[in-house]
């Protein structure tokens, strides 16, 4: 039996050695908090709880100190952290968004995508996106952003990648995440609950 090392006050649970994680929250919610960033097997089953007991609220996920999420731009309202940077080429102003145009595609390769491979087959265009991607990553602009991103994030910021792509597998926000991975920052892709997963939910009263 492993010791206690959390309480259980008010349907928020503090506990002072499992890892973070912040997935989408049930109703009543359970919070992990890990001062001291060390993995505990029961994180890992709370996890999967998560995963399981999804609840349609209006947010769905609340990011934990230091992770990362990405989102599309239609979604980003259902995902609670402390900053949305918006990583597009152009942007409308909103009090809820940061607009961060260094982490997007160059206008030379946005242009690419836009006039030769929006309407065709991802297999076809994807890996050449990716890697022109990649190798612009290399300048100081964009490598300014992702220091300020990086520091941020272990100064205990939560933060949103947001991008109008619906799919995040071919979009940039995965490869800003990707490359975060590399410098010891936890990211994840924002998953909605399906209509299936919330019928299922038990928990179907909230306690507030």
């Amino acid at each position: 039996m492993l010791p206690l090392t959390g309480l259980l006050v008010i349907g928020v649970y503090i506990d002072a050695s499992a890892n973070q994680f912040s997935h989408r929250l049930p109703s009543p919610c359970a919070l992990v908090i890990n001062p001291n960033n060390k993995p505990d097997h029961r994180s890992q089953s709370l996890r999967k709880w998560y995963n399981v007991n999804r609840s349609n609220t209006l947010t769905d996920v609340m990011v934990m100190a230091g992770q990362l999420i990405t989102v599309s731009l239609a979604r980003c309202r259902q995902v609670s952290c402390d900053e949305r940077w918006q990583i597009t080429r152009s942007y409308t102003p909103s009090d809820s968004l940061l607009w961060v145009p260094e982490l997007a595609p160059s206008p030379r390769l946005f242009n690419q995508f836009i006039n030769r491979w929006k309407d065709q087959d991802p297999q076809m265009w994807w890996p050449l996106y990716k890697e022109q991607f990649v190798r612009e990553l290399e300048q100081e602009e964009k490598k300014s952003a992702l220091r300020r991103l990086w520091k941020k994030l272990k100064a205990g910021k939560s933060i949103a990648l947001v991008c109008f792509c619906p799919d995040a597998s071919i979009c940039h926000r995965s490869l800003v995440a990707e490359f975060m991975r590399h410098y010891g920052i936890e990211a994840f892709e924002y998953e909605p609950p399906s209509q299936h997963e919330v019928a299922d939910d038990p928990y179907v009263t909230t306690l507030f």
